[in-house]
């Protein structure tokens, strides 16, 4: 019995292992009860999602849009973006963004994502000096009230994320905090600036214009020889089509229990399939088709990247949230934004 109560309190169950628990297993698991409120999210939800739920509002004073500071901020971010892993990286991985010297080396696409929690402390302490309105711990406690001078540019407007903001290209108003208040329980800036974050978790996109690299299919590096055939080249993130993500998941993703079947080197007919479904073209890797007696040639990703709490921390001082997120909504997507999980039960909320 303390075995079973170690493995369901260690581990998500996803509905599959529910349904497969023995009796006893269910029993115990129909005795757990909530210990924190219920999360709730932006993505996919209905409350921020329905169309016909908007009604008529009346005009508001529109927020400075500063188009000069958006075009100084983008020359600037070309020299602090981060450059894209080398195929080396790829395969060995790369230090998480807490930790220089971390070991062992971290799955690029964890690595990258690893600074979220990092960048909103920094954005909530900027916030919080900005207003003086802290809180033991130094989260950012006083509620909008919609007339306060912002002594931070970074506050001056945030994006509606809405339907009627078209996802973000709006600033949003009084009465966006309201339903933003009524259905999320967002009641500071730092609340959603953590639910902007979370809508774009795991995501990464490019600065300036991506290029393609062309790389031999056995890569001979400092730390020995990788195959651009191994399944840290095939992540889900680095798909462009669902099918070949939820392939992907299911086979050597986040859905394999066995650490092993993470680190497999994907078979002729497996990778085969991935790129007839990607086209020949993931977001990560190119594959141009042997033609005419002439090799097949494979390419890689190469540029610089940001993501949305990095792009956030090095303008919060120079644009508005509102226009710091309508300039990172504008670049190319580098890494897919990462899938959660998604309870089907009519109680759900999101």
């Amino acid at each position: 019995m303390g075995e079973m109560r170690d493995r369901l309190s260690q581990r998500r169950l996803s509905t599959e292992d529910v349904r497969h628990l023995p009796p006893r297993g269910r029993d115990m698991l129909g005795g757990v009860r909530r210990k924190g409120p219920v999360q709730r999210h932006f993505n996919d939800s209905p409350a921020w999602n329905e169309r016909n739920e908007w009604q008529a509002e009346p005009e508001h004073p529109q927020p400075r849009a500063d188009g000069n500071a958006r075009a100084k901020l983008f020359g600037d971010l070309v020299g602090y973006a981060n450059p894209c892993p080398s195929p080396d990286e790829w395969f060995w991985g790369i230090n998480h963004k807490n930790v220089c010297d971390a070991q062992p080396k971290w799955e690029p696409v964890r690595a990258i994502q690893s600074n979220k929690l990092v960048c909103l402390d920094l954005l909530v302490e900027e916030m919080a000096a900005a207003t003086g309105a802290t809180e033991p711990g130094g989260r950012l406690v006083r509620d909008r009230d919609g007339q306060a001078t912002r002594a931070l540019i970074f506050m001056e407007a945030f994006p509606d994320t809405s339907p009627r903001g078209s996802g973000g290209v709006r600033p949003l108003t009084d009465a966006g905090w309201h339903r933003l208040r009524d259905a999320f329980r967002v009641r500071t800036e730092a609340d959603f600036v953590k639910h902007l974050l979370n809508m774009h978790d795991g995501e990464v996109r490019f600065v300036g214009e991506p290029a393609w690299s062309e790389v031999p299919y056995t890569i001979a590096g400092g730390w020995g020889t990788c195959s651009l055939f191994h399944s840290r080249f095939w992540h889900p993130q680095t798909m462009k089509t669902d099918s070949a993500r939820q392939w992907c998941l299911k086979h050597h993703g986040a859905l394999q229990r066995d650490p092993e079947m993470k680190e497999i080197v994907l078979k002729l007919e497996e990778w085969q399939h991935l790129l007839q479904e990607e086209d020949h073209e993931t977001l990560l890797l190119k594959h141009i088709p042997a033609t005419s007696g002439k090799s097949a040639r494979w390419f890689i990703r190469s540029g610089n990247y940001i993501t949305l709490g990095e792009l956030f921390v090095f303008g919060f001082d120079k644009c508005s949230c509102w226009d710091l997120y309508r300039t990172y909504t504008s670049l190319e997507v580098f890494i897919a934004r990462k899938n959660h999980s998604v309870s089907n039960t009519e109680n759900a909320i999101l």
